[in-house]
């Protein structure tokens, strides 16, 4: 995912894959060259080395760090905690599904999470966001649900003496 903002005429722009979690950190379109895993370093104008830390995630928030001040290039409204974070919700009632629901109810529900969060970094209005994330909330609760029944269903068949 891609972040940019403009704060007092510089161009902020940080870039974090989800597949491998590189990050990559410019400044008016010069990228900074990376110290650690969260930590950038730039040149100022005086020569002088200086230092831009990364906190945060994609699902909480961005702010970048330097000596002054920080910039806030991502923080999630009230909504969004609630969009996000509703699907964990299913895990709760995984659980009683013993080892195999819970684990897939914490894949499905995880995995809403996320999917969740990239609607809401989207570009789209506000109105369908809500409505792509309740419909992935409620598919991807209903997917894990529905492959326990199969599960259940399958072991019941296999072994009819296990469920008496």
């Amino acid at each position: 995912m891609i972040f940019q903002k403009n704060v007092n005429g510089v161009d902020y722009t940080y870039e974090e894959s989800f597949w491998t979690g590189k990050k990559k950190l410019s400044m008016n379109g010069v990228p900074l060259t990376p110290v650690s895993r969260r930590e950038f370093r730039y040149l100022d104008q005086g020569g002088a080395e200086r230092r831009i830390s990364v906190k945060g995630n994609f699902l909480g928030g961005i702010t970048l760090l330097y000596e002054g001040g920080s910039v806030e290039l991502l923080k999630n409204k009230w909504y969004e905690w609630v969009l996000i974070f509703v699907p964990l919700l299913g895990f709760l009632v995984g659980i009683f599904g013993g080892a195999i629901g819970g684990g897939l109810s914490a894949v499905f529900c995880l995995g809403a999470a996320f999917i969740n969060a990239t609607i809401l970094r989207s570009k789209l209005n506000l109105v369908l966001k809500i409505l792509f994330t309740v419909l992935v909330t409620v598919g991807m609760n209903v997917a894990w649900f529905l492959i326990l029944g199969l599960i259940a269903g399958g072991l019941a068949l296999a072994f009819p003496g296990l469920f008496a």
